[in-house]
């Protein structure tokens, strides 16, 4: 249900929506997409930490819906490190 949340969070859905939609309370949806975001955070950290495969990158942002820009934010790298590991995917 969190990813279901967040997904909807990143479409623009406002929490009361998200409460509406996955018929949960605004509270409940607050906290099921604060929680996705933290732990999308944790993994781009450790990605970019570690070192991980390129494809990982790829898997992250497709599934969370995140920009370029926006991951680069997050993990602290400039945003053509983030395109050469997501490139090959691309096509």
């Amino acid at each position: 249900m969190k990813n279901k949340a967040l997904i909807l969070y990143r479409r623009g859905f406002t929490y009361e929506r998200i409460a509406k939609t996955l018929d949960i309370s605004v509270r409940h949806a607050i906290r099921l997409v604060t929680e996705g975001r933290d732990e999308i955070d944790k993994i781009m950290h450790d990605i970019a930490k570690k070192g991980f495969e390129d494809a990982a990158w790829y898997a992250l942002a497709s599934e969370a819906g995140l920009t370029l820009n926006e991951i680069a934010n997050r993990v602290g790298v400039s945003v053509q490190f983030v395109e050469e590991r997501i490139r090959p995917f691309l096509r």
